[in-house]
């Protein structure tokens, strides 16, 4: 039920159109360590989630980005910080991976934090 209902969200909010990522390269787990397994098998490179729990699972993803995470979730998985880019925003993750892409380390994040 919940893979259908974000099916029907996605489309509802134009996101294949708008990024170019159809339907057919959705992936969905019931749990949160899952997703480990799943990068590691689609050799992600990038991914961006609002927890830090499940950005611990995901140790073979190279550049991983905590977005907005609530901070009773900073705290009960503060070990995972080191491994993570922490950004507040949409504009500020485009800017982190601007400046990754082009080696300038003094952009918005300048490195891990």
């Amino acid at each position: 039920m919940r893979r259908l209902r974000t099916r029907h969200w996605l489309a509802h909010h134009d996101f294949h159109r708008r990024t170019g990522i159809g339907p057919e390269r959705l992936r969905f787990c019931r749990t949160r360590p899952e997703k480990g397994p799943i990068a590691a098998r689609l050799g992600l490179t990038h991914f961006v989630d609002d927890r830090l729990e499940v950005l611990g699972y995901l140790d073979t993803v190279g550049h991983r980005y905590l977005f907005r995470p609530r901070p009773d979730e900073v705290t009960a998985h503060a070990a995972h910080l080191a491994g993570v880019h922490r950004v507040e925003s949409w504009p500020e993750l485009a800017a982190t991976l601007r400046a990754q892409l082009t080696g300038d380390r003094t952009g918005p994040t300048g490195g891990h934090g």
